[in-house]
């Protein structure tokens, strides 16, 4: 009876063993896990860190990028309304050009003098004279002959005479050549000012060359007693060498594609004719024997040859008893 009491004792102390065993090590796959699971979240944390830094270190590389561009567009439009800028002060310049033109205000465009006020206190101040432009009738017509027409051509200082073929010729009675323009030329009576004004400028083209340009325009009247000049053509003289006239150059390109294919057509043929020439004719000779132990020997030639797409004779036979 003891026996048995010490036998179960013994047998739930094994079981209490295997069942400490097994907890303990549940408790090591637990702490295991929970350590992998943290493990895991400092690795997500820490590629979500990296992900945001690299967007935000993208974003700032796009963002200086685009205004880098911006920047670039603004200067260079800036450097192209400089230029136009340049362009068109030169033409002001070229027509107004205070060296060039005499300006004398008529006595009946003079302002009027008034009474200064003795009694008020005057402050001066110096203000620019502003004035809107004058207003003229773009229907303004003259005469339609262009004998009666009144021309002023104007040819400023510095102005050269290139010695050329083509030169501008004014096809009328009343032609006046000046250098330094004056009020008389546009401002008087209707038959004695000018109707029609030409400029002639200067300017330099890319190859170095000398280019002459005719501004043409009406002179027409204002309400305000003066005259305004509209331009409506241009005429336009260059010089070049005719070698560097863009067709010759295209000439010559041509020129040359086509030697370079003829050239090569010429490879080709004769390369064609090397390879149908090079075929040989190799004869062969067959023996048979018939029944009544007779040999005949039966030489075959065959022969490859081309003539124009010619296809070569049928093969010959040719049959020797012995």
């Amino acid at each position: 009876m003891k026996r048995d009491y010490e036998d179960t004792i013994n047998r739930m102390q094994h079981q209490i063993d295997e069942f400490q065993q097994e907890l303990s090590t549940v408790n090591y796959r637990l702490a295991m896990s929970e350590n992998e699971k943290s493990n895991i979240r400092n690795e997500f944390r820490h590629y979500k860190r990296s992900i945001k830094e690299c967007w935000k270190s993208e974003f700032k590389r796009l963002q200086k990028h685009f205004i880098q561009k911006v920047q670039e567009a603004e200067l260079e439009m800036e450097k192209k309304m400089a230029t136009n800028q340049e362009k068109l002060q030169l033409l002001r310049t070229i027509i107004n050009n205070e060296d060039d033109l005499e300006f004398i205000r008529p006595p009946w465009m003079s302002p009027l003098k008034s009474k200064p006020d003795t009694d008020i206190e005057q402050t001066t101040t110096a203000t620019r004279n502003v004035q809107s432009p004058p207003i003229v009738n773009p229907r303004h017509r003259r005469s339609l002959s262009t004998d009666d027409a009144k021309w002023i051509e104007h040819r400023p200082p510095g102005t050269m005479n290139l010695g050329t073929v083509f030169q501008p010729n004014i096809q009328s009675k009343r032609k006046k050549s000046v250098t330094n323009l004056k009020t008389s030329d546009f401002v008087g009576k209707s038959n004695e000012i000018a109707s029609k004004y030409a400029l002639t400028h200067h300017a330099a083209t890319e190859m170095g060359n000398v280019e002459t340009e005719v501004y043409k325009g009406d002179v027409i009247p204002s309400i305000t007693g003066g005259s305004q000049v509209i331009f409506n053509d241009v005429e336009k003289l260059v010089q070049f060498n005719p070698a560097d006239h863009p067709s010759n150059i295209t000439m010559r390109k041509n020129r040359k594609r086509l030697a370079d294919m003829f050239e090569r057509m010429t490879t080709t043929t004769t390369t064609t004719t090397a390879s149908s020439s090079s075929t040989r004719s190799t004869p062969t000779v067959t023996t048979a024997s018939s029944s009544n132990g007779e040999r005949s020997e039966i030489p075959t030639s065959t022969t490859n040859h081309h003539n124009n797409g010619v296809n070569s004779p049928s093969k010959r036979k040719k049959y020797y008893l012995q």
